[in-house]
């Protein structure tokens, strides 16, 4: 039996090769939101052309966008890479590409151009890198050829194979985790501005719209500072609960009322909102007898002992008359007083206790990475913040 020959135009071939190709793309081009599949662009350039004369490659890459910016949001790194590969089969190249590569080089060009205005906004914010590979990595297939093979159709879809330009992407960079709690330990800070800063930079992600911040028992200030230095704090004390002992709240209340009065100036205290509280509970305390007074009395020395160094003279002389009296602050100490203890004690810094953490609105086009802190004038610092994100 002779064997039949078919002849095929040029205008036949590129034909077969579009639809082998435009086959390849699409089921390269699918990804879940656990990994990414590279996706092909090299299918729909003309047979032997690099540029993109008609528009197919950019609009291609401008149907990708939503998706792969989908992914990206999908994922917790704080940057990402798109890394061009490209491949050569050994089908002989038109004659102004005679070097191995230098084809599909020249169409990752395109590609890169494309991917680069397309994605400039990305690009601009330091979370998307693209990459253009050099002429030695293009990959050059190894499927030998001779003349007349690309009349095979067996051949023919094995070359196109090895010809491609793709995006890969690959993310990097460690970041906070949505709803994963970060506690954090740290000392007591240190008059005057009483400033703990946890040291680790803290990435973020394009998931995360933001942080709750949970101050347990011992009111603490928050400090959140962004990647331009700018701070963000509350006008006031947050905790997480109130603290079952009577006595500890009581001491809470006073320090922080004498603090705020010795170091005015510190940034502790700075643009804080006060309330009377801890002067009516003072008041509270000395009518309730003497059991009262001697609480009340016993406090106050330990918070003046705790600054004692600090103390102005007239803080120092009732100091010493409520040692005296045995830590014992009588209805007639107190009247001798009373001036004095109300400028100092009805100056008190609010305290807000949300039980479910006190929200601060952090997301990427903010910042890329903060640092979290507090002003921790009571005792050592002890917080959580946990990253929430858009459902």
């Amino acid at each position: 039996m002779s064997k039949r020959i078919i002849k095929l135009t040029e205008s036949d071939l590129e034909n077969i090769v579009r639809k082998v190709l435009e086959e390849q793309s699409q089921q390269s081009s699918a990804y879940s939101s656990q990994s990414f599949k590279p996706k092909n662009y090299g299918s729909l350039f003309d047979l032997g052309k690099y540029q993109d004369e008609s528009g197919k490659i950019r609009q291609a890459i401008e149907q990708d966008k939503e998706a792969v910016v989908n992914f990206i949001n999908s994922q917790d790194f704080a940057n990402f890479t798109a890394k061009i590969i490209a491949g050569e089969s050994q089908v002989t190249n038109p004659a102004n590409f005679k070097q191995k590569g230098s084809l599909a080089l020249a169409r990752a060009k395109t590609v890169y151009e494309i991917l680069t205005d397309v994605y400039s906004e990305l690009i601009n914010e330091g979370q998307l890198k693209i990459v253009m590979p050099s002429i030695r990595e293009v990959v050059i297939g190894k499927t030998p050829y001779k003349p007349g093979d690309q009349n095979d159709p067996a051949k023919l879809e094995q070359y196109k194979k090895e010809q491609y330009v793709s995006m890969n992407l690959q993310g990097s960079g460690k970041t906070l985790e949505c709803n994963k709690p970060l506690p954090v330990k740290g000392r007591q800070a240190q008059a005057p501005n009483f400033e703990f800063i946890y040291g680790e930079e803290l990435r973020l992600n394009r998931k995360i719209k933001g942080i709750n911040y949970q101050a347990l028992t011992i009111p603490d200030r928050p400090i959140v500072i962004f990647a331009d230095g700018k701070r963000s704090t509350p006008p006031y004390f947050v905790r997480e609960k109130v603290s079952s002992e009577e006595e500890n709240e009581l001491k809470y209340k006073c320090e922080l009322a004498l603090k705020n009065s010795i170091y005015s100036q510190s940034l502790a205290f700075k643009d804080i909102e006060v309330d009377n509280s801890a002067y009516k509970s003072i008041v509270t305390y000395v009518k309730g007898g003497i059991i009262g007074q001697q609480t009340i009395g016993g406090v106050l020395v330990t918070i003046f002992n705790g600054v004692a160094g600090n103390l102005t003279p007239e803080l120092k002389k009732l100091n010493d008359e409520l040692v005296k009296a045995k830590n014992t602050l009588t209805p007639q100490l107190f009247n001798a007083n009373t001036t004095l203890i109300r400028d100092v004690f009805s100056k008190t810094p609010k305290i807000v206790t949300n039980s479910k953490g006190t929200p601060f609105n952090v997301n990427m086009q903010q910042t890329r990475s903060i640092k979290i802190g507090s002003y921790a004038p009571l005792d050592d610092t002890q917080f959580i913040i946990t990253p929430y994100c858009q459902s």
